[in-house]
């Protein structure tokens, strides 16, 4: 299991890792368990528990407590001739987005290829993480928004909060046709009133898709697909949309006005940013290529390599943790470096040279 997830992983493949590690059994053993018991349910079941463990694990002490986690994409390259794969003009090849959702001490909550849309793999990540983490809030870029993720988030109970690039050509809704009148300085900036009517008209059909998407009765890009441009007289659409609109404007006000909001999603934009350079890190072999044409294959590697990225969180808590208390540092540790601290670091990891199975010796992560 640990050579299979760790070819899969690391992008080395189960070939290398075989030659690298030269256990008792054949290749062709490490093959057939790799195609019998590593699939994709048994991968996000093992995820789940790691990341449960790191929450049990973690001390609030150190790391205190939070609610809010962060979103974002990343480019991985792959092979082309696959209905996943596609050229991407910003890194200049080809290849596919996964999604990755982390909370704010980069314990990575779930992982995803994405599909057709950013924010369909955005609310995908805060209904399935199937962990113990309690998200209130999260933090996204432009591409992980639109009115209709403010809508979904807010039926979810979550706070998106996005970075918006080009903050200077977005529009403020008025909640009332009266107010424009009293806002002479803001008439470049401000839109039409809120049609709250269609809001409150389809508010059950609204709910109804909602809790559609949380018992998984449809996949969230199929909900979010029938509301789009082309379907423009959905009454739903409608209050999908503008109820996002009132949403977005009301953190696009308190963006401009607030420094310690704007701080708060700098902070945790930077966060999901840490996670996906450690992806480089980890993910290394064949150039970081994924080496298959097939999307399930695909996932796989993306999911080997989400299990191995939380499995460094764990080892690195413990570490911090027994280093800060054996050590007597924590008292010495003030509140600006302990909210500092991060478990997603790779000074103390070699990914190279050979590969020593050792399962009876007892592992150094087992707390009281």
């Amino acid at each position: 299991m640990l050579l299979s997830l760790l070819g899969r992983g690391t992008g080395l493949g189960i070939k290398r890792i075989h030659v690298a590690a030269k256990p008792s059994f054949s290749y062709e053993d490490l093959v057939y368990f790799n195609k019998r018991f590593v699939h994709k349910d048994s991968l996000r079941e093992a995820i789940s528990a790691l990341v449960n463990r790191i929450l049990e694990v973690r001390n609030p002490e150190i790391w205190g407590t939070t609610t809010a986690c962060t979103s974002d994409g990343k480019y991985l390259g792959a092979w082309d001739q696959n209905m996943v794969t596609e050229w991407n003009p910003h890194y200049q090849k080809r290849g596919f987005l996964s999604y990755w959702h982390s909370d704010l001490k980069s314990a990575g909550i779930y992982s995803q290829v994405k599909g057709v849309s950013e924010v369909a793999a955005m609310i995908a990540g805060l209904i399935f993480h199937n962990t113990m983490s309690d998200v209130k809030s999260n933090y996204v870029d432009t591409g992980g928004q639109s009115a209709m993720g403010f809508s979904f988030c807010r039926f979810l109970g979550v706070e998106l909060l996005p970075w918006l690039r080009r903050m200077k050509s977005q529009r403020l809704y008025l909640p009332d046709s009266d107010m424009k009148d009293r806002l002479p300085h803001l008439a470049g900036v401000l839109a039409r009133p809120i049609r709250w009517g269609h809001v409150h008209t389809p508010y059950d059909d609204m709910v109804r898709h909602v809790v559609a998407a949380k018992e998984q009765t449809a996949p969230v890009d199929s909900i979010l697909r029938r509301f789009n441009k082309n379907n423009p007289a959905s009454l739903t659409h409608k209050g999908f949309i503008e109820a996002g609109k009132a949403l977005k404007t009301i953190h696009n006000c308190n963006f401009l006005t607030d420094l310690s909001y704007r701080q708060k999603i700098h902070e945790g934009r930077n966060i999901i940013e840490s996670w996906n350079s450690t992806i480089d890190f980890i993910c290394y072999g064949g150039e970081a290529e994924i080496k298959s044409n097939d999307p399930e294959v695909q996932e796989l590697t993306v999911l080997c390599l989400h299990l191995l990225q939380n499995a460094l969180v764990l080892v690195n808590t413990v570490v911090v943790e027994r280093v800060l208390y054996d050590e007597g540092y924590i008292g010495q540790m003030p509140a600006a470096d302990l909210n500092a601290l991060t478990p997603l670091f790779t000074s103390n990891v070699n990914p190279y040279g050979d590969i020593h199975l050792d399962l009876d010796k007892p592992s150094f992560l087992q707390v009281n």
